[in-house]
């Protein structure tokens, strides 16, 4: 069984500072992250935010919604949203906010944002399947199971742009382990570490860090296993290829389960991509 470890600092020459939530935002993750939250208290969080409130309407106005009506209100947009995209978006946009990866010229903000996208539905899917597995955590857990990539486009932009273009040059390479010779890290760890940081709840914590590592089988082990499944099947979504039995899942998901998921995530992946180009193209 693997256990979790302490968490362990990033080595590097030049030691960053880890991210800080601006003021008020640590509020909005609680409200965010909570399962039994109405869209009016949500809603209500969200006003203290203009500039996400703002994107939560344009989305609602964009064509990817395309209303019958111009919507004004906060509260209309997310009733016609929905909650789960509300939540969705509003994590998204939050946790963005302390970063800036443009600084990175490796990094494609609407891949990044595509892959977390597809990999939270298909972790909402795979939850089904796993005992103890709540659907929408596994959702917020699939959504920022890339957190640490987003980091180390901030923090160490040169390094991660070669760790990028050598992945994009031989697709075989494993980002992860490239970017541990380039940086010091990998996004797993350096992810987990920034959840910690912003005391983000254990099981986001867990399945950030342990989502690449399919033994693991210490606490929250489920939505780590989700996350991983779903990572992978966004990943071969975003290259065009079809999925893959390898056989290293858990018996609790059935080879048919898992084609059947990853056909329905193909069903949206054009969908989610436009979605992802509304919100987070550069």
């Amino acid at each position: 069984m693997v256990e979790a470890p302490t968490a362990v600092a990033i080595p590097s020459a030049k030691e960053p500072t880890l991210p800080v939530l601006s003021p008020g935002l640590p509020y909005l993750l609680t409200a965010l992250g909570d399962e039994e939250i109405d869209m009016e208290t949500l809603a209500a969080a969200l006003r203290c935010f203009p500039s996400i409130a703002g994107r939560l309407i344009a989305l609602a106005n964009s064509a990817w919604v395309s209303p019958k009506r111009p919507v004004i209100s906060l509260l209309d947009a997310c009733a016609l949203l929905g909650l789960r995209m509300v939540r969705c978006v509003s994590f998204a946009l939050a946790v963005a906010r302390p970063f800036d990866p443009s600084r990175c010229p490796g990094f494609n903000a609407e891949r990044y944002w595509c892959t977390a996208l597809l990999t939270a539905e298909g972790a909402t899917l795979l939850s089904h399947h796993l005992d103890a597995c709540h659907p929408d955590t596994a959702h917020t857990a699939g959504l920022l199971h890339n957190l640490g990539l987003m980091w180390l486009a901030d923090a160490w932009p040169t390094q991660t742009a070669a760790a990028l273009q050598s992945v994009a040059a031989d697709p075989s390479l494993d980002l992860a382990a490239v970017l541990q010779t380039t940086t010091g890290s990998n996004y797993c760890v350096s992810g987990g570490l920034l959840s910690e940081a912003w005391k983000l709840p254990e099981t986001l914590t867990i399945a950030i860090r342990y989502h690449r590592t399919p033994e693991y089988r210490g606490l929250h082990w489920q939505y780590a296993t989700g996350c991983g499944i779903a990572a992978g099947m966004s990943a071969t979504l975003w290259r065009g290829l079809e999925w893959e039995d390898r056989g290293t899942y858990p018996p609790e998901i059935s080879a048919s389960a898992l084609q059947s998921i990853f056909c329905q995530l193909a069903s949206k992946r054009d969908s989610i991509a436009h979605l992802a180009k509304t919100l987070f193209s550069q």
